[in-house]
């Protein structure tokens, strides 16, 4: 895993974030690279997709500038002044692994799960596969 890790890392690095939105309850979308319009769905899809679907937090070196539990204008706001940045890196973290990507902007967007269970996040790649965490590891599930 650890070669398609960083090959994925590859891919990433200097794409834009080109569209954000909330899903359900607390979970956010962010859509990294060239979108796609054509999916029968409400939103636009890119090529890479990170879905937080826990708590999750915005921070800059010295700071929490958002996180999931503001208020539904304020989450709003925060995610869609992330469009136009870049991924500058991703990295893992944690027993469990937590997912943290580095914007060019010198913000993070970092998962934090505080229920039971595996860590609440996944990020979905341009052949349909999930990298996720499981069982203390960070996998990639194939099932598109």
């Amino acid at each position: 895993m650890n070669e398609e890790f960083e090959t994925i890392k590859d891919q990433l690095a200097g794409l834009e974030l080109s569209y954000a939105w909330r899903g359900h309850g607390s979970a956010i979308f962010l859509e990294f690279g060239k979108l796609d319009h054509n999916t029968g769905k409400n939103n636009p899809i890119g090529e890479f997709s990170l879905m937080l679907d826990c708590e999750w937090r915005i921070e800059n070196s010295n700071q929490i500038l958002c996180g999931s539990y503001r208020s539904h204008d304020e989450i709003e706001k925060e995610i869609h002044g992330l469009v136009g940045d870049q991924l500058v890196n991703l990295e893992f973290m944690g027993n469990l692994p937590e997912i943290s990507i580095a914007l060019a902007s010198q913000k993070y967007v970092v998962s934090f799960t505080s229920d039971v269970g595996d860590p609440e996040w996944g990020l979905r790649l341009p052949s349909g596969s999930w990298l996720c965490s499981k069982g203390g590891s960070v996998v990639l599930d194939k099932r598109a």
